[in-house]
């Protein structure tokens, strides 16, 4: 995908910037000796303004706002999905994964009885499988939510992105269709989009023994641009 993007950054004579990645803070959120509700709810509150804005750089102020939210209250409180899809959504940026991981891992032990019902337990479990290369693990917490609940336009955008890692391009063409029918797409669908789209290319011109057919991506990012 970043060979498709400088192509067309470049075709437009525009020039092409560094992106310099923020080194995400992954911690565990260790509750407070004392509870306070109220402190806990503001907290809450803050992270969930502030992913809004769907920004990398919100996103990581969100984790430590849900993480206080956390601290200040643990037990039945909804921060902690939002929390692990966050911190499972960062995690490929973190300079320390192997120590990150292993508090992500424990707030997916502590949540995994919500894998059916939260959805953000359910992608940010979904998330940190993939990311280890357990695409079929991720596979089945996303298939067995979607068995009991209706997923979002991100969760399957999240679903067609591991089925494509996993090779999986018949069900990944399924929500390729119904994602391609939104009219007000986000950056984010229309990345999962280029990406079946470029990725299945690719494989059938391995199979095929032919030139990868881009015009259908460049397309996508062209809206984008």
């Amino acid at each position: 995908m970043i060979v498709v993007l400088s192509y067309l950054v470049l075709d437009d004579n525009k020039k092409v910037q560094e992106i310099k990645i923020i080194d995400p803070v992954i911690k565990f959120p260790t509750p407070s000796e004392v509870i306070d509700e109220k402190k806990s709810l503001e907290s809450y509150k803050l992270a969930e303004d502030l992913i809004k804005s769907k920004t990398y750089l919100d996103d990581l102020k969100a984790s430590l706002q849900y993480r206080q939210s956390l601290i200040y209250k643990f037990n039945n409180n909804p921060a902690i999905g939002k929390l692990i899809y966050i911190y499972a959504s960062v995690l490929p940026n973190s300079k320390h994964k192997e120590k990150d991981a292993t508090y992500l891992f424990k707030l997916i032990e502590i949540s995994k009885t919500k894998l059916l019902s939260d959805k953000d337990v359910a992608m940010g479990t979904a998330l940190f499988y993939s990311e280890f290369g357990k695409n079929e693990a991720a596979l089945k917490v996303l298939e067995n939510y979607l068995r009991v609940s209706k997923p979002t336009v991100n969760f399957l955008n999240i679903y067609m992105n591991i089925l494509v890692r996993d090779g999986e391009y018949g069900k990944a063409k399924k929500a390729y269709d119904k994602l391609s029918k939104i009219e007000e797409k986000s950056i984010d669908t229309y990345l999962a989009l280029s990406n079946y789209l470029y990725t299945k290319s690719n494989s059938d011109s391995i199979i095929e023994q032919k030139p990868t057919d881009i015009s259908a991506i460049v397309h996508i990012w062209h809206l984008i641009l």
